[in-house]
C-alpha cells in the first residue's frame, strides 16, 4: 500500500465487485457563504470524449483502489461535468473531469489526445490519467467563480491561466519553463486576444455530476504489489534535474538509504540547467551502490513492466517532448489496464494508461512520449 504521500480517503474497501452510479445534475460543492461549484466558460466537449470517459474512468478508479490510494466507499464517487481550455494549436487538447467524493474534489481525471499514436497511424485516439495534483488549484478557483462570473481557462505557452471577471490568475505554471513564476500582468494582453477569438463558450458548473453507470470487478488476480517510493523531495521549477530526482528516489526506495538529487548532481558537477544523462544515472548507481541498472532504448512491454514491479524494482521511464525537451518519471505499480507513475514535479502519484506511450503531466499542456527506459534497479 502506498505511504502517506498519497491523499487518503477514510473507510475500508471490503468488496471485490462494485459499481459506480452517478446522476445528473447534482451540485456537489454547495456550502453556506461559498460558491456552490466551479463555474467555467468552456468550449463544447466532444461526445466521443464523454463516451471514452464512461469506460476509462472506472479503470482509473480501479487503479486508485488497488494501489491503496483510495480506501473510501466507491458507491459515493461521482464524476463532475468536464471542461477544457482555449489556447495555441501546439497545446495538447485536454478535458478535465473533477472526481467528487463527500462534496469535495479528490482527483482530477483528464482525457487528452494520444498525439503520438495519431502521428503514427493518422487515427484519433484518447488516453486518460488521474491524480490529486490539480485538486487544490481547481478547488481554490471554485471559490472565485459564480454563475454570473465563470472562469475561462487559457493556455499561454506552457502555462494554464484562469480569467475570472477580467482578472488573470496563473493556476499552473509548467515546471520545465525554468524561470521564476510570472506575474499575472504578463499574461493579460495575450489572454485577452485569445478570449476575443473565442466567443462560443458554454457556462457549466463542474461540480454538477454527469450521468454515469458502470459496473466493474476487482478480481484478486489483477491486483499488483505497488511499490511505495521513498518520496522525500520534489523538483523545483528552476532545475533541469528530473533525471536526478527519479534516480535518487529509485535508489532510496530499493536500497533504503538517504540520498538527494543534489548529491548526485554535485557528484557530476552539474548546474541547474544541465540534466543528468542516462549513462550518468546508471554509472552512479553502479559506483556508489553496486546496483546493476540496464538501459533500453525504447519503452518496456507490459509484461516487462509487470516483471520488474513484481520483483520490487521501480522503473525509470524517459519521456521526450521534442528534440530539446525531455523528462523522467518513475513507474511503480500496475493494474490490468493502468500504470501508476511518479513525476518528480509532484508529491502525488498519477495513473497512466498502459495502452499508450503518450503522457501529459497534470500541470502541463505538452505531450511526452515514453522513448527509453532504465530498469533492473537491483544488485
Amino acid at each position: 500500500m502506498f505511504n502517506g504521500h498519497i491523499r487518503k480517503i477514510a473507510a475500508g474497501l471490503l468488496v471485490l465487485t462494485m459499481s459506480i452510479c452517478l446522476s445528473f445534475p447534482v451540485s456537489a460543492l454547495s456550502r453556506e457563504g461559498e460558491s456552490d461549484g466551479l463555474y467555467v466558460a468552456t468550449p463544447a466537449i466532444p461526445s466521443n470524449v464523454l463516451r471514452f470517459a464512461q469506460t476509462d474512468f472506472a479503470d482509473h478508479m480501479t487503479a486508485m483502489i488497488q494501489n491503496g490510494d483510495f480506501t473510501g466507499d466507491p458507491y459515493r464517487v461521482q464524476l463532475g461535468t468536464p471542461f477544457t481550455y482555449l489556447g495555441s494549436e501546439d497545446s495538447a487538447k485536454q478535458f478535465y473531469f473533477p472526481v467528487i467524493y463527500g462534496g469535495e474534489f479528490i482527483y482530477i481525471y483528464r482525457i487528452y489526445e494520444d498525439t503520438f499514436y495519431f502521428e503514427e497511424t493518422g487515427e484519433l485516439r484518447y488516453a486518460g490519467t488521474m491524480s490529486a495534483v490539480m485538486v487544490d488549484a481547481f478547488s481554490n478557483l471554485a471559490k472565485m467563480t459564480s454563475q454570473n462570473s465563470p472562469a475561462t481557462l487559457v493556455v499561454d505557452g506552457y502555462n494554464i491561466i484562469a480569467v475570472v471577471g477580467g482578472q488573470v490568475e496563473v493556476i499552473a505554471e509548467a515546471p520545465f519553463t525554468h524561470k521564476e513564476p510570472s506575474t499575472n500582468s504578463e499574461y493579460e494582453i495575450s489572454t485577452q486576444s485569445i478570449l476575443a477569438e473565442n466567443d462560443a463558450l458554454e457556462v457549466i458548473n463542474a461540480a454538477d455530476t454527469i450521468g454515469y453507470e458502470k459496473n466493474f470487478e476487482l478480481p484478486i488476480a489483477t491486483r499488483s504489489n505497488p511499490i511505495a517510493l521513498s518520496i522525500t523531495e520534489t523538483q523545483p521549477n528552476d532545475e533541469s534535474w528530473c533525471a536526478a530526482y527519479v534516480t535518487a528516489a529509485l535508489i532510496r526506495t530499493v536500497q533504503g538509504v538517504s540520498l538527494s538529487a543534489s548529491t548526485i548532481t554535485k557528484y557530476y558537477g552539474l548546474n541547474k540547467n544541465e540534466g543528468l544523462s542516462h549513462g550518468q544515472a546508471i554509472d552512479y548507481a553502479q559506483a556508489m551502490y553496486a546496483m546493476q541498472p540496464l538501459y533500453y532504448e525504447s519503452a518496456l512491454s507490459r509484461n516487462q513492466v509487470i516483471d520488474e514491479i513484481d520483483h520490487s524494482c521501480p522503473i525509470y521511464a524517459s519521456m521526450r517532448h521534442n528534440s530539446t525537451i525531455s523528462h523522467a518519471v518513475a513507474i511503480c505499480g500496475y493494474t490490468s489496464t493502468k500504470y501508476t507513475i511518479w513525476n518528480p514535479w509532484y508529491v502525488d502519484y498519477e495513473t497512466f494508461s498502459s495502452s499508450t506511450l503518450t503522457y501529459v503531466p497534470s500541470t502541463s499542456t505538452k505531450s511526452f512520449y515514453w522513448n527509453a527506459t532504465i530498469y533492473n534497479w537491483q544488485k
